[in-house]
């Protein structure tokens, strides 16, 4: 009988035992105060979507660096180097103009008018001889919404147009 509930409590103590030798051995990712194990693809993928969300509610992108602020309040000109960047436009009484450069397929910015001041307008201007896709060449859009956090996403798509990716507030062209 010893024997019998011997055998009985090892069989049970087995898969416990088990368990923990595997989840020793299993790579894991810490996030936050929980674990993403491998093998359980469900759980890994909220996981990691999660970690996404979480990034770029802290500014990240999804390489995980930060987005490249540009603070501007007077009139500047974007570099191609400032690709990706987010150009906050501020602290001026009048009109500040951003002129982009020469349109390259690929090339992004965002421009946020940070400034709620009648007549104190963030104005995107198009490389000389390119144009704002719908807009001729050389059109201006200004934001005329006097609300801070206008902004306007534009994207080269080829050596002479740049296409509006989203934009929030009232945008015009001048």
């Amino acid at each position: 009988m010893k024997k019998l509930i011997l055998f009985l409590v090892l069989i049970m103590a087995l898969p416990a035992y088990a368990s923990f030798v595997n989840s020793a051995d299993t790579p894991r990712v810490t996030f936050r105060n929980a674990y993403a194990w491998s093998g359980n693809i469900p759980q890994d993928k909220a996981t990691l979507w999660a970690q996404e969300v979480e990034a770029k509610l802290e500014g990240e992108t999804s390489s995980g660096r930060k987005l490249n602020l540009v603070s501007v309040s007077t009139d500047t000109t974007l570099t191609t180097g400032q690709s990706g960047s987010v150009v906050v436009v501020s602290g001026a009484a009048t009109r500040i103009n951003v002129t982009l450069p020469a349109a390259v397929a690929g090339l992004t910015y965002t421009i946020v008018d940070n400034w709620a001041q009648a007549n104190a307008d963030a104005s995107v201007n198009p490389g000389s001889g390119d144009a704002i896709a719908g807009f001729a060449a050389n059109l201006n859009l200004t934001s005329v919404t006097d609300v801070i956090g206008a902004n306007i996403t534009l994207i080269a798509v080829d050596t002479t147009t740049w296409a509006i990716v989203g934009a929030s507030g009232t945008w015009t062209s001048d």
